[in-house]
């Protein structure tokens, strides 16, 4: 399923849409209970919009940020060979192993989260500021590896509908 996203719609929307259904789902999971509180100027306060999730909208919503992760995953090896054409299989492996370290990483850092805050949603926001931070840094680096590479083509990759513009030579002018 993760390959027919990648490719019919390319590896950088794909990745892109990765991170934004990551990033929602993620930060509907870090806040699954909860209310808004209005101070008021007397110093009194009131409750209001209390919100709750159940066990199956929770498992729907996770079920949602799994089935992005695999979306993402399967776009990531779709941008190796488009990014990386001479060197795809040391970077498949280097794309590899740290998958392997965020396995090895992740666990520990989500068990201090929890008992750092008290909360066991803290797992999700751990996702959702890893989320941001990846997004961000991928948009720089494929936007900065397009302009570097070929400015003129930056906006019209992985779009192949679009009319790629052409390099004119200036015209030269016989003199006599």
């Amino acid at each position: 399923m993760g390959g027919w996203f990648s490719d019919r719609f390319g590896a950088r929307k794909a990745m892109y849409g990765t991170f934004v259904v990551m990033a929602v789902t993620s930060g509907i999971l870090m806040m699954p209970n909860g209310h808004v509180v209005i101070h008021q100027p007397d110093g009194s306060q009131s409750e209001h919009l209390a919100y709750s999730m159940g066990v199956v909208p929770f498992t729907i919503v996770l079920f949602l940020l799994g089935c992005a992760m695999g979306v993402g995953k399967a776009a990531v090896y779709k941008h190796i060979p488009e990014y990386f054409p001479d060197n795809v299989g040391s970077v498949g492996g280097l794309v590899g192993m740290l998958g392997g370290l965020g396995g090895f990483f992740l666990p520990p850092l989500f068990a201090y989260t929890k008992v750092w805050s008290g909360f066991p949603s803290s797992t999700f926001f751990v996702l959702f500021l890893l989320t941001l931070v990846c997004f961000a840094w991928m948009h720089w680096t494929v936007v900065h590896m397009l302009h570097r590479s070929s400015p003129e083509l930056s906006d019209h990759f992985e779009a192949p509908n679009a009319s790629i513009p052409t390099r004119t030579e200036p015209a030269v002018e016989a003199t006599a």
